[in-house]
This record gives structure tokens, C-alpha cells and sequence, in this order.
């Protein structure tokens, strides 16, 4: 892994929102730089990052946040995909941020198609992105084990989410590594990024697991967003990538009219080997 991603957030905030709940926000790099919004992926608080030599280079101002009921956002029992944006909207109103671009990972997704929904960023880059997995088209294509959990989500979801609130960071830890490609272990098994990852799962569930829970079954329903077909979005996968997308997205990009962009010999590390490509298609 040739980039140094960043351990620490350069400035972090606790900022009210309008119904008097709190988000906590982080920031990587200098205050002038270009925004970048980054939406992490599961059981992932706001320390989760893809600030490394890449964005340094570039001069991105990366915000990161934690998402209702992870970290140090306050929990919101009405969470939604659109509650979230609608939180996202706020904090960016608060700093004073016009449409930033947007950069998403893994089960950070269908938060950012979202947000991109209501016209927030200029463009949107959704890195391995989780698939809509209750779609008909993409559940139809699920691995057996994979589609009974979606047909759980639907049938009992207050099983499902005692189930998944029973997570913590060791297991949720062993969880997606041992998902990952054999051609993941540069990143994966780089100490640096497994400390990073680490840190991120501590503070995301130093609570218990109640948020993760209700991000998975959000994730793992229909997903009531539509994003303009513009040219403004695009998603990309590794050709090793079986976790996130039995098509790799294929479906997805057809639905939503990204530029799905094939990166071959990686698999769900993709956006920590290649963020300087990634992050110079996105700010184009």
C-alpha cells in the first residue's frame, strides 16, 4: 500500500442539528481545500478515512461524519436514507459548503445516492459500493445465505436487529476481512490501515451495536432514491470484489445511469489502492 492515510482528523466539530440531536463531523486536510464529502462503510465512525498521499497531493478537504446512532452522533430512532441526508444538508448549511463532491464506500452508498438525490454534491463517486440487494433484479442473482438474510430483513426485522446490535468491533472486524480478496491483503493486511480500521469500529460501536443495525437494515431494503441521470455519478468495483455486488454492479449503474468503471486484480480495498485515480475522475 504506497499511500499513508491519515490516523487522526485535522479538526473535528459537534454540530446541533434542527431537532436538537448532535452529528459529529471530522476533517482531513487544510480548511481551503476542495470539499470532499466521505461516506464510510459499515460499523464505520467518522475516523474511517481516505485521506492519504493521494488527497494531500490534490489538495482535498475531506469531511468524514458519523452517522446517527454511531460514534458521537446522537441516535435518531426515526433514521432513515433520507433522514440522514436531510441531516448531511444541515451541517453543510453550517459550513458553509455548496455542493462538495462526494465519495462513498462499501454500505455508505445508498446514504450518498441519498443525499445526491436531493441535488447536494457536483459529482458523486460511489467506491464498492453495497448493491441494492432488495431490488428485485440484483436480489434474484444473491448468493442463497445472502438472500434468506434479505428475505429476515423483511419478514422480521426486529429479529434481524437484536441479531446485528449484538455486533461489536472484534466481530465485526473479522467480519469483513474475512470477505476480502486474496488480492486485498496490500491494504488489508497493512498494519497502518488494519490500526485505522480498528479505531473506526471502536468508536463507531463504543455504544453497542443499535446503529450499525439500523444502517444494515436500511441498507439491505428498497432504497426510495433517484438520482439524476446526468453524467454526475460513478461507480466503481474491483474485479475481485465479491461482497459488495453480485454483478458488480452492473444492475446498479443501469438503474441509476452511473459510469461503472472496472479496476482489475483488487477486490473490496479498491478505494485505498486507487484513490489518486478515483479522486481525479471525480473532481474532473
Amino acid at each position: 500500500m504506497n499511500e499513508e492515510f491519515s490516523l487522526a482528523p485535522s479538526r473535528e466539530h459537534r454540530l446541533e442539528l434542527a431537532d436538537g440531536r448532535e452529528l459529529a463531523v471530522a476533517e482531513f486536510g487544510e480548511p481551503t481545500g476542495v470539499p470532499v464529502v466521505f461516506f464510510a462503510g459499515a460499523a464505520s465512525s467518522r475516523s474511517m478515512n481516505a485521506f492519504g498521499t493521494s488527497a494531500r497531493e490534490r489538495h482535498v478537504r475531506m469531511l468524514t461524519f458519523d452517522r446517527p446512532g454511531l460514534g458521537d452522533s446522537t441516535p435518531h430512532a426515526a433514521k432513515s436514507l433520507t433522514s440522514v441526508a436531510a441531516d448531511l444538508a444541515d451541517v453543510l448549511e453550517q459550513l458553509e459548503l455548496i455542493q462538495p463532491y462526494a465519495l462513498a464506500n462499501s454500505q455508505g452508498a445508498p446514504f450518498a445516492l441519498a443525499a445526491a438525490g436531493q441535488g447536494m454534491f457536483r459529482r458523486t463517486a460511489l467506491v464498492s459500493p453495497a448493491d441494492e440487494v432488495a431490488h428485485e433484479a440484483v436480489r434474484s442473482q444473491l448468493p442463497a445465505d445472502v438472500a434468506s438474510f434479505v428475505e429476515s430483513v423483511h419478514t422480521d426485522p426486529h429479529g434481524i436487529t437484536s441479531f446485528l446490535s449484538a455486533f461489536d468491533p472484534d466481530r465485526m472486524f473479522e467480519f469483513v476481512m474475512s470477505g476480502a480478496s486474496r488480492s486485498d491483503a496490500p491494504v488489508f493486511g497493512n498494519e497502518r490501515f488494519r490500526q485505522l480500521f480498528r479505531r473506526s469500529l471502536e468508536e463507531a460501536l463504543g455504544s453497542g451495536g443499535a446503529g450499525y443495525a439500523q444502517d444494515t437494515v436500511l441498507a439491505s431494503s428498497r432504497w426510495p432514491v433517484a438520482v439524476p441521470r446526468d453524467g454526475s455519478l460513478d461507480i466503481w468495483f474491483g474485479s475481485d470484489d465479491t461482497a459488495h455486488s453480485p454483478d458488480l454492479g452492473a444492475t446498479l449503474s443501469g438503474r441509476f445511469g452511473g459510469e461503472r468503471r472496472i479496476v482489475d486484480g483488487v477486490g473490496g480495498s479498491l478505494l485505498w489502492v486507487r484513490t489518486g485515480q478515483i479522486l481525479d475522475q471525480l473532481m474532473t
